[in-house]
């Protein structure tokens, strides 16, 4: 196999690996997720900060209310323990405590900051696959097997 080939095969695998990447990116816009670490606890360590449920905004509230109950799908596929959290809502505050009381359980949670990368980015991924598999295209219609080491051939007289 020569190395025309060789390239031509490495930018279509390229091409294709871009557009199936570009499935997976998730289209809507970044904010934040609240993801329960545990299962529920009798109590909790010593000298843990806690914060019950009712104290919570009422946005706030209904994203945890959604992660006890099993998850929106939040921004990681396969956890069942995850959902959204309002922008609004006062990460400092919240990163201060390390349980919610609820129900007579204590939970330990993350609040993670989502960063999509948006609609855009999914076009440009699909833009740079299809570019690439039609520039291997065009590579193999005009013939060029063979990279010239010496530059192009000279002009015929």
């Amino acid at each position: 196999m020569n190395r025309a080939t060789v390239g031509q095969l490495a930018l279509l695998l390229v091409g294709l690996g871009l557009l199936v990447a570009s499935g997976s990116i998730d289209p809507s816009p970044g904010g934040l997720t609240v993801s329960l670490d545990e299962e529920p606890r009798a109590s909790v360590p010593e000298g843990a900060s806690v914060v019950a449920f009712e104290d919570l905004l009422p946005a706030t509230q209904d994203a945890f209310q959604r992660a006890f109950d099993g998850g929106d799908g939040g921004a990681f596929d396969g956890d069942d323990r995850t959902a959204r959290l309002p922008a609004d809502t006062d990460t400092e505050r919240l990163a201060s405590y390390d349980y919610v009381r609820y129900r007579g359980r204590y939970y330990g949670f993350s609040v993670i900051s989502v960063d999509n990368v948006g609609s855009g980015g999914t076009f440009l991924a699909v833009a740079l696959g299809i570019g690439a598999i039609a520039a291997v295209g065009l590579w193999r219609l005009t013939g060029t097997d063979e990279v010239s080491r010496d530059g192009p051939p000279p002009p015929e007289p």
